[in-house]
């Protein structure tokens, strides 16, 4: 299963490298790190994370990265065999993110 970024998407988890690698010297790698084992567990389970809400007629789920404290909002299209991300958001910001 394939994943794919919205820009948004990419461009909130570009920034949020950048800020980890500067201030977080110590795990410079652990939102890549955490990334991966999020996206592995989409693929393997059925359900993963919690409903969010819907995006452009899709269902949209939320997972916690919990060691960088960031939530990722994805869709799962199990016949195209795709996994959408929307937002990789800061979990401590309080608020949701905007979705395109």
């Amino acid at each position: 299963m394939k994943a794919h970024f919205t820009e948004a998407a990419g461009a909130q988890l570009k920034e949020a490298l950048a800020y980890w690698r500067e201030h977080r010297p110590e795990a410079p790698r652990l939102i890549q790190e955490e990334l991966r084992h999020a996206l592995k567990r989409i693929r393997s389970e059925k359900v993963v994370g919690k409903h969010f809400g819907r995006i452009d007629g899709m269902a949209v789920r939320k997972l916690l990265l919990k060691r960088s404290k960031r939530h990722v909002y994805f869709s799962v299209d199990r016949d195209e065999d795709e996994i959408l991300i929307h937002a990789v958001w800061g979990a401590q910001r309080g608020s949701e993110p905007e979705f395109e």
